[in-house]
C-alpha cells in the first residue's frame, strides 16, 4: 500500500505542493503519496527506527483519517540521518509544518498531533543524539500545552533544547511561512529562544 501510494503520488505533488505552499522535493522526501481511488494525499508515519507503521490520509477539506496501521507514529523524511551530532533537529506539530522547516533547508520531523509520540521521539532522540533540538509549537492552547510537555521530558536527552513559536499573528510554521518566512525569519526566532535547562534538585541527608 505504501510504495502504490508514493509511486501515484509522484505526478500530483506539485500541484499537492501548490495548494499546501511546500515544494514537491520535500513533500517527496517525506514520502508524501496519492490515492487516486479516495483523491487524497497520503503521509506515511513511522517507527523511531524509521519503518512505516502506518499511513495517514489527509483529504482536500483539511480532515486526516488512518488509513491502515498506528497513528502515535512519526512524520520522518527519508534522508534522516542516523547521526546528528553537531546539528539541529526541529520536531514540530504535523507533517505539513516538519516539510515546510524541510524547505527551509533544515532537519526536521513531525509528531502525529500535539500529544503523540512522547516515547517515539524519546528513542530517535537518543539515538540520533542531535547537539540542538529545537521544539516548534503551534501557537494555540493545546499546541502550547503540548509542546511544553514534550519539552520537560526531552531535556534529559539533549544537549540544547529551545522551544519556538511562529511570530503572530500566524498558527503554525507552514502559515507563517505561507505568509512570507524566510530562513533568517526562522533562525532569528530560534537564536532568541532561550535555552531550556534541566534542573535537578540534589538533596543531602
Amino acid at each position: 500500500m505504501a510504495k502504490q501510494c508514493a509511486i501515484a503520488g509522484q505526478m500530483m505533488l506539485p500541484s499537492l505542493g501548490n495548494k499546501l505552499a511546500l515544494s514537491a522535493e520535500s513533500l517527496r522526501r517525506f514520502g508524501v503519496g496519492w490515492l487516486a481511488s479516495e483523491g487524497c494525499s497520503t503521509w506515511p508515519v513511522h517507527n523511531a527506527a524509521g519503518k512505516i507503521i502506518g499511513i495517514n490520509r489527509r483529504f482536500a477539506d483539511g480532515s486526516k483519517k488512518i488509513v491502515w496501521g498506528q497513528k502515535s507514529g512519526l512524520y520522518l523524511p527519508i534522508d534522516l540521518p542516523s547521526d546528528l551530532s553537531g546539528l539541529t533537529l526541529l520536531v514540530c506539530e504535523g507533517a505539513t509544518d516538519a516539510v515546510a522547516a524541510t524547505d527551509f533547508g533544515l532537519w526536521a520531523i513531525g509528531r502525529f498531533s500535539c500529544t503523540h509520540g512522547t516515547n517515539l521521539l524519546v528513542k530517535l532522540v537518543s539515538r540520533m543524539k542531535p547537539t540542538r533540538l529545537v521544539l516548534m509549537g503551534d501557537a494555540d492552547g493545546p499546541g502550547l500545552r503540548g509542546v511544553e510537555s514534550l519539552a520537560s521530558v526531552l531535556l534529559a536527552y539533549v544537549r540544547q533544547l529551545k522551544v519556538v513559536f511562529p511570530l503572530e499573528p500566524h498558527k503554525d510554521l507552514r502559515a507563517w511561512k505561507q505568509a512570507g518566512a524566510t530562513f533568517d525569519d526562522l533562525m532569528r526566532a530560534i537564536d532568541a529562544a532561550r535555552a531550556r535547562r534541566l534542573d535537578v534538585e540534589v538533596r543531602r541527608g
